[in-house]
């Protein structure tokens, strides 16, 4: 039996209330009992409540048995009630124990000598009623947060047999399903699917049932009139039946598509550019290169990824390139432009002009430098034979004995000033002018002619730059 049994006697005899205490004490020797005998004791008592018990009298002077029960159960529903009564009737015994009473006596000798079993009966189905009232709750509970969890979910789920037949679909996505679940339900994959897809479907069930195990499947689907991406984990549910839940992974396909368009975009602009192009490692290795720099260095590939860019840069250009990567990894300029010298693998000189940038991560960490390098070098020596040829000229025209001057008549007025852009050192020994003096007053010139020339000479520039402009 149980101990610490709290019992509510309910009944205005105290004789009557004696012998309920003192059999109930036979099967439970901890009992405490309130004892209550009129309509404000009961009150107080319901009020109180921390009974796990109630024994009560139908004939009440106050009140009656049946509207003690409805009030204590309309505020304690678990609580277990018997009726014990010297006053009672076979209809007040069927009607007390169809509205829900636990157990009733009569309190003749031979039947309150039951009184302690019938209480702990009464006390272990409300226990039972509380256990289920629980479970059931917990079961509510279970299920409304399932079909919270469902209903936020965007996967289609599936149950399937062996056979690939659709034992249940649930509703979360309709719109990613194939066919309609009222249209699949009890068919099998090749009822729904070509032949091809129906078999690679019903053989991924199958294995998952076999190594009881989740496959993991991707595959494309044509729903309505789109292209659809799916990928899937099929598991084992039970001996027969496997749970597929399909994930919409369309957006990824389509990203990673367009990735692979552009990754091969870039590879052929790489490959076939007509500059040199290359990546290179924060630590200036070169990580990539393409044929084009190959051809202009005399390197292979496989040669120039075992090399740093310094490897093949002329000594004193060397610091250009390395003060860049250093300035760049520190936090500063992500681009630059400039030229240098490459050392080709013969040894001849190469000149280039470089544009480089630093590439970093998403979390904004270096990965490497995409430089694209153009030679220059016919540049480089054209303009090295023109400074050499405008030495040539100055040291003959500075050795001729006359004032030598270059006038910019093309795009002048007829009666505009004509800027010098240059003139020989001679002007200082026939003139008296220094070059710079004379060309940083353009109406010098016309100062300094004789008033018996200086309209023929100015008709003559006229004439001059009417013919330019022609």
């Amino acid at each position: 039996m149980t101990d610490g049994l709290r019992v509510l006697i309910v009944d205005d005899n105290p004789d009557d209330r004696a012998l309920a205490a003192r059999e109930l004490a036979r099967g439970f020797p901890d009992i405490r009992t309130v004892e209550v005998a009129d309509a404000a004791t009961f009150e107080t008592a319901v009020e109180r409540g921390g009974f796990d018990l109630v024994i009560t009298e139908f004939r009440l002077a106050w009140s009656d048995g049946l509207s003690v029960f409805r009030e204590l159960k309309h505020r304690y529903p678990e609580i277990p009630v018997i009726m014990l009564t010297g006053a009672g009737s076979e209809e007040v015994a069927v009607e007390a124990m169809r509205v829900g009473l636990d157990d009733y006596f009569m309190k003749a000798p031979e039947h309150v000598v039951s009184l302690p079993l019938a209480a702990a009966a009464a006390l272990e189905h409300a226990r039972e009623r509380q256990a289920r009232r629980q479970a059931e709750e917990a079961l509510r509970s279970s299920e409304a947060h399932l079909r919270a969890l469902f209903a936020s979910m965007s996967d289609v789920i599936l149950v399937l047999d062996r056979d690939g037949r659709y034992l249940e679909i649930a509703t979360t996505s309709p719109e990613l399903l194939y066919r309609p679940a009222a249209e699949t339900l009890g068919k099998t994959l090749h009822e729904l699917f070509a032949p091809e897809q129906a078999d690679a479907f019903l053989e991924a069930v199958r294995r998952a049932l076999d190594t009881r195990s989740t496959v993991e499947i991707e595959y494309m689907l044509q729903i309505g009139d789109t292209d659809m991406w799916f990928a899937t984990s099929i598991s084992p549910m039970f001996e027969d039946s496997v749970v597929w839940v399909a994930r919409d992974i369309t957006e990824r396909k389509q990203a990673e598509e367009e990735m692979r368009e552009s990754e091969e975009l870039f590879r052929t602009s790489f490959e076939n550019a007509i500059i040199g192009v290359a990546l290179v490692g924060t630590d200036g290795r070169f990580l990539r290169v393409n044929r084009t720099l190959c051809e202009l260095l005399g390197y292979t590939e496989e040669e120039l990824q075992q090399m740093t860019f310094n490897d093949v840069t002329h000594s004193e250009d060397k610091d250009i390139g390395a003060s860049f990567l250093a300035s760049a990894l520190s936090g500063g300029a992500n681009s630059t432009s400039f030229e240098k010298r490459y050392i080709h693998k013969d040894g001849h000189l190469v000149w280039v002009h470089m544009s480089t940038a630093l590439v970093r991560n998403a979390t904004g960490e270096p990965r490497y430098f995409v430089t694209h390098i153009r030679d220059i070098t016919e540049r480089k020596w054209a303009e090295a034979a023109l400074r050499e040829a405008e030495a040539k000229y100055r040291t003959l025209v500075e050795a001729i004995p006359a004032i030598t001057y270059i006038d910019v008549v093309e795009g002048a007025e007829t009666d505009a000033v004509v800027p010098t852009a240059y003139i020989s050192p001679q002007v200082q020994r026939i003139l008296g002018y220094s070059p710079d003096e004379w060309m940083a007053d353009p109406e010098l010139w016309m100062s300094r002619l004789h008033p018996d020339d200086r309209e023929r000479v100015l008709e003559a520039q006229r004439g001059l730059c009417r013919a330019v402009s022609a």
